[in-house]
Order: structure tokens, then sequence, then C-alpha cells
């Protein structure tokens, strides 16, 4: 692959047949129209994501995706390449996919930036997905907007922050990969960890150590938690006031650290001290909510107080880019997010993650409510 001639290249491309050396070629050859001949005959799905991300040549990245078969990695591209037609060539193969995703495509037209992009997907999802598109478009303030929060508020006493959509970095170099997630549906999240007040005026008991209304409920478990928001998504629902397919659920790992960092990178979304409870300032017990200043998005004790259930198995990091993670399929432990009022700074940072047993009842651990559109 070293000829000076670019004939005798491109001649010597279409005679290969061993995977790695086309792989190899697909990679790293420096001319274009080598690349373009040696993707379109490698079979691997890896070496085709690679090449669809990082070849200098649109036309190569297209090449690749038109060869790639795994849906969230069509989408990925079909939100962060920076060339229009390869974003175009993306949504097309999602569409002439054998998955044939809806939901997928439904996704990129809400993340994308790219107001044709938008448009050409809109007129190729089907009508069965429409009414989840018309929900991540805003289409019916009601159901994703202001109204919805504020009924939900007034009928729970639970606070709900509305959570646009958009990317971020994930973890850091001690709990990484550090890597790049998109959250690609609005959701709700409750301005505070859940009190004992609002967990006895659903449940009927309060199990937490420190007593206090306005305190968060803590040493209940995973299952516990879960037990809560099932109840209350059954009795909102039968109110009337909650849609269908919205529920209430413990918030996903990642939608925690994207609600938690706020638009920031560091360690922490402000001054510690200012925003947590922790070792230095807790007082060997937990604290009302809301006390603390909140971070950018008007969310109250991200760091300290309490660590809060998340949904996810504790698994290690994908280390590609993803859209809406929801963690492992199973595991040992449950992740526990923010640190809490027995906690040094260090253990209250944004990307650190804890580990519990499902059946962990602790007085250092309680939980967030998140309300998720979940079709």
């Amino acid at each position: 692959m070293k000829d000076g001639d670019g004939g005798i290249r491109e001649i010597a491309a279409t005679r290969l047949t061993s995977a790695g050396s086309l792989a190899r070629v697909a990679r790293e050859a420096k001319d274009e129209k080598l690349r373009l001949e040696a993707t379109n005959r490698v079979d691997d799905q890896a070496v085709l994501a690679q090449v669809a991300r990082n070849d200098a040549a649109a036309s190569v990245r297209r090449m690749a995706i038109g060869r790639l078969t795994d849906g969230d990695a069509i989408a990925e591209l079909a939100v962060r390449d920076t060339d229009v037609g390869v974003r175009a060539a993306a949504v097309e193969r999602l569409r002439l996919s054998a998955q044939n995703d809806a939901t997928l495509l439904a996704r990129v037209a809400r993340v994308t930036g790219n107001a044709k992009v938008r448009s050409a997907i809109a007129s190729k999802i089907s009508a069965e997905v429409a009414a989840q598109f018309a929900v991540w478009q805003n289409a019916n303030p009601s159901r994703t907007g202001a109204d919805l929060a504020a009924q939900l508020t007034g009928a729970t006493g639970i606070k709900l922050v509305r959570i646009a959509p958009s990317e971020f970095t994930m973890g850091d170099s001690s709990f990484g990969p550090a890597h790049r997630v998109t959250i690609a549906r609005p959701f709700f999240l409750g301005a505070t960890e859940v009190t004992q007040a609002q967990w006895a005026a659903v449940m009927g008991n309060n199990p937490s150590l420190f007593k206090g209304d306005t305190r968060p409920v803590e040493r209940v478990s995973y299952d516990d938690a879960r037990a809560f928001c099932r109840k209350l998504t059954e009795r909102e629902r039968g109110a009337g006031r909650l849609p269908d397919g919205w529920v209430f659920m413990l918030p996903t790992e990642a939608q925690w650290e994207y609600a938690c960092r706020a638009g920031t990178t560091g360690e922490h979304a402000g001054s510690l001290d200012a925003m947590a409870w922790h070792d230095k300032k807790g007082g060997r017990t937990t604290h009302p909510v809301g006390t603390k200043q909140a971070n950018a998005w008007g969310l109250f004790d991200m760091h300290g107080n309490v660590w809060a259930w998340c949904l996810d198995w504790h698994a290690d990091y994908l280390k590609n880019a993803v859209f809406d993670p929801t963690g492992a399929s199973s595991g040992s432990h449950r992740v526990g997010r923010g640190g809490a009022w027995a906690d040094e700074a260090a253990n209250c940072r944004s990307a650190l993650r804890g580990r519990f047993s499902p059946g962990t009842c602790f007085p250092v651990l309680g939980f967030r409510l998140a309300l998720s559109f979940s079709p």
C-alpha cells in the first residue's frame, strides 16, 4: 500500500481478502479512494463505526454508515457529524435498516439542531410514532411543559423541574471512561429529594432515623423507592392528572449526572460548602431539603444530604457515545449518587458513583423522583 501510483493502490485494495488488512486500510490509508474501496468491503461493525466517526472524508463516513447495522451508532452519527450530507445519510440508513427504528429516528429529530434533518425525519417516521414525536417536540405543552409540572407539583407536593435534552460528558478520570451521552428526551426531576412528609402521604409510614417532615426520607431500599414510584404513578393516573406514557420512576444514572452538572464540567456544580451538607458541614445528621444553594437548573441537594438511588445496575461504562443509557441489564448492586451528610467532599463529586445492594437501608440513603415519558 506504499506504492506511489494511486491506480496500483486501488487495484491492490480490490484484491485484498483478509479482514484484518481491509480494516487496516479502511482506517489508515492516506488515499481517500483507497479508504472508500476498503470500507465498501469491510464487514466488521466496530471498524465501520470507527471509520464513520473518525474518517476525515465525508464520502468515506457516508460509505461506512451505509454498511452499519447498529441503530444507536447510526443515530449518534445522525446527530453529531459535522457534515449535513453525512447526517442525512445516517437518517436514511436508520429508515432503511432492518430495525427501521422509528423511535431512534424520533430521538434524532428531537436532538439535532439541523432543520433540514428534522424535516427529513418528520416525513419518514410512521404514524405509530407520531404521538411520541409530538411529545418530544413539545407540541402539547400540557404534557411536557409548565402545565403538567404545576399540576403534578400541586397534587403531590413534590416540585418538578423540567430538564431539557442535550449532550454532556459523563464520568471523569476516576470514574470513567469519560464519554459523551445524549439525553434525547425531556424529563422532570424533583427539585429536592423526597421528604418524609411526601413519603408518608403515599406510603403511610416513615422509616427514617432522623425524623422531620421536611428532611429527606432515608433508610429506604431500592425496592422501597421503586414501590413509592409505582404507587404515585397509579394514584396520579387514576386521578386523571398523569397522561398516558408518563411514569414516576427513579432517574437513570445518566439523567442524574446530567442534571447534577447543570452544564458544568468540574468536580462540583458550584461551591460545595454553599450547596451541600457533607461531613464538615453536616453536623452528623440530615437537614431539611432545599436549605442550601441550588444548582444552575434549580435543583437542591444534588451534592450531599443523602445519597440518591438511581435506576441502573452498577456496571462499567461503555466507551462509546450513547443515547439515553439505562445501564446494564443485570447486576448485584444498584447505583447511588451524590454523597451524604457523613461523606467527605471527594465523595460528593458530580461524577462519583456509589454502589449499594438493592436491599440496603441506611440513614445516608434516600432518593429523588423523576418523571419520564416511557412509551
